[in-house]
């Protein structure tokens, strides 16, 4: 018989950081250009980070003798949707926490033509993991959700062109 595994994992341990080339504008407060901000506003009893791709990496092509012809490509880009709550409209007053709706409808206000790079950091099972997701534009950000005894989840999401490993366990 073979003995079980036991896994203990911390949670919550995670950084998620925001970065944008051009000032953005919360309220009286001004987030300077290329300004890395830590994101917060994350439920820990929830998945707050969702990512799929744009497009299959691989597509099959059946022939009518019964083959097939598959291609490839090495397209990397996608979504990334944040599931959140609002914190704050505000950056903090050291300028580096922020909530991401907040960073959403301020990137969105810019008229955004360059994009943003989001990365995101965490441990599993005592390895460091990093991933970079750039060109990040906002696809949705919602102004209000009201709920009564919680706090309602806010779905926060960003269209990315590719995406890179900085770290991966090491």
């Amino acid at each position: 018989m073979a003995t079980p595994d036991y896994i203990v994992q911390a949670t919550g341990e995670s950084t998620i950081s925001y970065s944008y080339p051009k000032a953005l504008t919360f309220g009286t407060k001004t987030l300077a250009a290329n300004t890395e901000v830590t994101l917060t506003g994350f439920k820990l009893n929830d998945q707050f980070i969702d990512t799929s791709q744009a497009l299959q990496n691989s597509v099959i092509i059946p022939l009518l003798n019964g083959g097939s012809i598959q291609l490839t490509n090495a397209n990397k880009a996608g979504s990334i949707t944040f599931s959140v709550i609002r914190i704050s409209a505000n950056l903090d007053d050291t300028n580096k926490v922020c909530d991401i709706s907040a960073i959403a409808d301020s990137q969105r206000a810019v008229g955004d033509s360059v994009g943003a790079t989001i990365s995101v950091a965490w441990e599993f099972n005592g390895k460091a993991y990093k991933i970079k997701f750039s060109k990040c534009t906002v696809v949705d950000a919602p102004p209000l959700k009201l709920a009564g005894n919680d706090a309602p989840s806010y779905n926060v999401v960003f269209n990315y062109a590719t995406w890179d490993w900085v770290q991966r366990g090491e």
